[in-house]
Protein backbone atom coordinates (compact mmCIF):
# COMPACT_ATOMS: atom_id res chain seq x y z
CA UNK A 1 0.00 0.00 0.00
CA UNK A 2 1.34 3.48 -0.51
CA UNK A 3 0.40 6.69 1.22
CA UNK A 4 1.16 5.78 5.11
CA UNK A 5 0.41 7.93 7.42
CA UNK A 6 2.07 7.69 10.81
CA UNK A 7 1.21 9.42 13.50
CA UNK A 8 3.51 10.96 15.89
CA UNK A 9 2.21 9.45 18.82
CA UNK A 10 0.06 5.83 19.23
CA UNK A 11 -3.68 7.09 19.27
CA UNK A 12 -5.95 4.78 21.29
CA UNK A 13 -9.63 3.91 20.14
CA UNK A 14 -11.86 2.77 22.86
CA UNK A 15 -14.10 -0.07 21.93
CA UNK A 16 -17.66 1.16 22.73
CA UNK A 17 -19.81 -1.21 20.61
CA UNK A 18 -19.61 -5.01 19.79
CA UNK A 19 -16.15 -5.32 17.18
CA UNK A 20 -17.59 -8.70 16.02
CA UNK A 21 -18.99 -6.07 13.72
CA UNK A 22 -16.56 -4.39 12.01
CA UNK A 23 -19.10 -1.53 11.05
CA UNK A 24 -19.15 -0.69 14.71
CA UNK A 25 -15.18 -1.12 14.96
CA UNK A 26 -15.59 1.38 12.14
CA UNK A 27 -17.41 3.38 13.84
CA UNK A 28 -16.13 3.88 16.82
CA UNK A 29 -12.40 4.87 14.63
CA UNK A 30 -13.97 7.20 12.64
CA UNK A 31 -15.80 9.01 15.92
CA UNK A 32 -12.46 8.98 18.00
CA UNK A 33 -10.74 10.72 15.12
CA UNK A 34 -13.18 13.01 14.04
CA UNK A 35 -13.13 13.90 17.72
CA UNK A 36 -9.87 13.92 18.91
CA UNK A 37 -8.42 16.06 15.92
CA UNK A 38 -11.68 18.51 15.29
CA UNK A 39 -11.06 19.72 11.72
CA UNK A 40 -8.31 17.66 10.81
CA UNK A 41 -10.26 14.28 9.95
CA UNK A 42 -13.59 14.11 7.82
CA UNK A 43 -15.13 10.86 6.98
CA UNK A 44 -15.62 9.64 4.26
CA UNK A 45 -12.36 10.34 3.16
CA UNK A 46 -10.47 9.97 -0.32
CA UNK A 47 -10.26 6.37 -1.14
CA UNK A 48 -9.83 3.84 0.97
CA UNK A 49 -8.20 3.68 4.15
CA UNK A 50 -6.72 0.61 6.60
CA UNK A 51 -5.69 1.67 9.82
CA UNK A 52 -3.44 -0.61 11.35
CA UNK A 53 -3.74 -1.55 15.05
CA UNK A 54 -1.50 -2.80 17.98
CA UNK A 55 -4.11 -4.29 20.53
CA UNK A 56 -2.53 -6.43 23.60
CA UNK A 57 -3.47 -9.46 22.79
CA UNK A 58 -3.21 -9.72 18.95
CA UNK A 59 -2.59 -6.90 16.38
CA UNK A 60 -5.07 -6.30 13.59
CA UNK A 61 -5.79 -4.34 10.50
CA UNK A 62 -9.50 -2.71 10.47
CA UNK A 63 -10.39 -1.81 6.70
CA UNK A 64 -12.30 1.39 6.24
CA UNK A 65 -13.95 2.19 2.97
CA UNK A 66 -14.67 5.68 2.00
CA UNK A 67 -18.44 5.14 1.38
CA UNK A 68 -19.49 5.12 4.82
CA UNK A 69 -19.08 2.81 7.16
CA UNK A 70 -17.79 -0.21 6.31
CA UNK A 71 -15.59 -2.59 7.72
CA UNK A 72 -14.13 -5.43 7.89
CA UNK A 73 -11.60 -6.68 10.55
CA UNK A 74 -8.77 -9.02 10.23
CA UNK A 75 -7.02 -10.47 13.28
CA UNK A 76 -7.56 -13.04 15.72
CA UNK A 77 -8.77 -11.89 18.99
CA UNK A 78 -10.88 -8.80 18.48
CA UNK A 79 -11.12 -6.12 21.03
CA UNK A 80 -14.25 -6.39 23.24
CA UNK A 81 -16.19 -3.14 24.75
CA UNK A 82 -14.15 -0.91 27.26
CA UNK A 83 -10.85 -2.02 25.46
CA UNK A 84 -8.54 0.45 23.79
CA UNK A 85 -7.10 -0.47 20.58
CA UNK A 86 -3.95 1.57 19.97
CA UNK A 87 -3.76 3.12 16.19
CA UNK A 88 -0.38 2.90 14.66
CA UNK A 89 -0.90 3.57 10.79
CA UNK A 90 -2.93 4.60 8.58
CA UNK A 91 -2.98 3.72 4.78
CA UNK A 92 -4.73 5.04 1.64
Amino acid sequence: MTGAIQPTSIIPILATSDWTNANNAAADVINSLETSFPGVWGFPALGMLVFQFIYERDPGYLLVAANGITGIWFGSVIPTIGDYAYLLDIYG
